[in-house]
């Protein structure tokens, strides 16, 4: 062991940027071996192949007869390029359920099922559309289902414009179209034409749309084929101004009658308007036969005024005419007047003859706050010739047995005082008499005291307590049937006169214990007309001649009826009847009072 030396291993310390070193280098040795690994290898040698000795073809192609297009200057003004007149300026879309069919060669699109086109505000819906590029012309029509029956009939939509038709053709461009068996709504009325016309204004302003219709019927039935309505041969129509017919015709079911127009004017203004009162329906009863009824005439003066004039025209000769009116203020009154005429044509043993009636209703209702002293209103329902049982048909004007009326105005002042009017009636639609009262007037005070002071001062005197109180009435009175009421002996018969009544009193004390009241009326009558009565004394003697029983001879024999009779004597003028009546009333109190000594209940006292 002598002579050797012993060794120490110390440990090999290392760092935290060794490691770091460590972990670069390994990273960059790694990436050279996958760069290397990536560089292509270099190919087999081939073995050596035989060239082929055949020259190989060249087909070279023709150089193209069309000239190249030249380049568009980037600096051009695309707004000073001239455009074809007959362009189309915007957009023409189309839609099409089924399919579409284009040919390239027609310059045609075909649409079919639930097609539609749209140009501006036009619009075309059909079952088949067939669209000319090349004239700007559109053909819709409708297809036949498997029963025959036509479906998808075009239904042509511009502006305001609405109709359907069978068939129709129309230029997009000029706005210019043919419908065949057009179906329009002009302001609640359908117009059917055999063949129109329709020449649009297109863009410009001063210009509108016109309507030229041939073989057309104004009708108010919504059907393809109207029950009724008025046929002519020629119509133009300004949509929204205005309607100009030939002569027309009434044609109801198809079949014309009688009654002619030479020509019509209608106004198709929007909003309230004069123009066409048309019926729904005709109508028909046994009495009457068929007939259209509310045929007339609609003005409206105001917006808070308007009339309709119209007549009821039936086969069997029956007319009535007609007179609507209603009003209305705001916050003031409104009201309906309703006028009708009925002339019944009946027949009885080969003979006809004409029955008048005439209805009158009026209904008027006042705003509390229209006026704080005036008051109107009422209704009115007065008939003659049994109008309402003669003329309606329904439950109500049947089984209806009394027609009552009632109108009334008041007037109030400032003074104490009050005017009044009223008009009344009463009417039996069974035994047909009326009994109307008009006018009636009354005027009254209220309490009034003459006397009193009008500063008082001091203790109050006892004629200050008198007042006074006076009305009067006037009061006229008609009896009659509706069949005589607007007659001459209405009048003579009628009963009126003039009733005033004047009240006073007054209540003081006397001699501290009582009450004294005095009063006092006077009523008084006006009539103007009376009847005399007298007697006639005359005897009143029949005769009676009998004969014998060969009848050769014969007796008188005499027998008083009566010893005299009353004469009326009806005479015109003022005679007033009067009537006095004064009273005195005096009244006193007695008090008695009765005291307990004991109790709950220390006394009592009575009157």
């Amino acid at each position: 062991m002598c002579g050797t030396k012993k060794r120490h291993q110390q440990p090999i310390q290392t760092t935290n940027l060794d490691v770091k070193v460590n972990i670069i280098v390994s990273l960059l040795v790694l990436s050279a071996f996958s760069l290397w690994a990536q560089q292509p290898r270099k190919p087999l040698a081939a073995p050596p192949v035989n060239t082929d000795t055949i020259p190989r073809q060249t087909f070279v192609a023709p150089p193209d007869s069309l000239p190249r297009p030249q380049p568009v200057p980037s600096g051009i003004d695309w707004t000073k390029v001239k455009l074809s007149p007959d362009a189309v300026e915007k957009t023409v879309e189309y839609t099409a359920q089924d399919s579409m069919l284009f040919s390239l060669s027609k310059k045609q699109i075909h649409l079919y099922q639930q097609a539609e086109v749209k140009y501006e505000d036009m619009s075309i819906q059909a079952d088949y559309i067939v669209i000319d590029w090349d004239s700007s012309i559109m053909l819709a029509e409708g297809r036949k289902n498997f029963q025959g029956l036509l479906t998808g009939k075009p239904h042509f939509v511009k502006g305001s414009q609405d109709f359907t038709a069978s068939r129709m053709k129309y230029n997009y461009q000029s706005s210019k179209g043919i419908i065949y068996d057009a179906i329009t709504k002009q302001e609640g009325m359908n117009v059917v034409g055999t063949k129109a016309k329709f020449i649009g204004a297109g863009d410009d302003t001063t210009k509108t749309d016109v309507i030229y219709n041939s073989n057309a019927i104004f009708s108010t039935c919504d059907l393809d084929h109207p029950h009724f309505g008025i046929r002519s041969k020629k119509q133009k129509v300004i949509p929204d101004k205005v309607a100009v017919v030939g002569p027309s015709n009434l044609e109801i079911g198809g079949v014309p009658t009688p009654l002619w127009l030479p020509f019509g004017f209608f106004p198709l203004k929007i909003g309230a308007k004069t123009g066409l009162l048309f019926p729904r329906d005709y109508q028909y009863s046994e009495t009457f036969g068929f007939g259209l009824e509310g045929i007339g005439w609609y003005f409206p003066f105001s917006d808070r005024w308007d009339l309709a004039l119209t007549t009821d025209i039936y086969m069997k000769g029956s007319v009535r005419v007609h007179a609507n009116s209603n009003y209305r203020k705001r916050y003031k009154y409104n009201g309906n007047l309703n006028l009708s005429v009925a002339y019944l044509r009946t027949e009885v043993e080969g003979v006809s003859k004409f029955e008048p009636s005439m209805s009158i209703r009026w209904n008027h209702s006042q705003d509390s706050r229209a006026h704080p002293y005036r008051t109107i209103g009422g209704s009115i329902n007065l008939q003659t010739g049994n109008y309402q049982r003669q003329n309606l048909t329904d439950a109500r004007s049947q089984l209806e047995s009394s027609l009552n009326s009632n109108m009334s105005w008041r007037q109030r002042f400032d003074a104490p005082f009050d005017l009044s009017a009223n008009f009344s009636h009463s009417q039996n639609t069974v035994s047909r008499k009326v009994s109307i009262s008009f006018p009636n007037l009354s005027f009254q005070t209220q309490t009034l005291y003459p006397f009193k002071r009008k500063k008082p001062s001091g203790k109050q005197k006892w004629y200050e307590t008198i007042q006074m109180r006076y009305s009067s009435e006037v009061r006229n009175q008609f009896q009659a049937t509706d069949t005589t009421l607007f007659t001459k002996k209405t009048l003579d018969d009628a009963q009126y006169g003039v009733r005033h009544n004047l009240t006073t009193s007054t209540s003081f004390n006397l001699l501290k214990y009582f009450t004294v009241s005095p009063n006092a009326t006077y009523k008084e009558v006006w009539y103007f007309k009376t009847v005399n009565k007298t007697f006639d004394p005359t005897p009143e003697i029949d005769s009676t001649i009998v004969y014998n029983d060969d009848s050769t001879e014969f007796t008188v024999v005499y027998d008083t009826l009566s010893f005299g009779q009353i004469i009326d004597d009806e005479r015109f003028g003022l005679k007033p009847y009067r009537q006095y009546n004064m009273g005195v009333g005096i009244s006193t109190k007695i008090f008695g009072t009765i005291l307990f000594k004991k109790g709950r209940l220390r006394g009592l006292r009575h009157v």
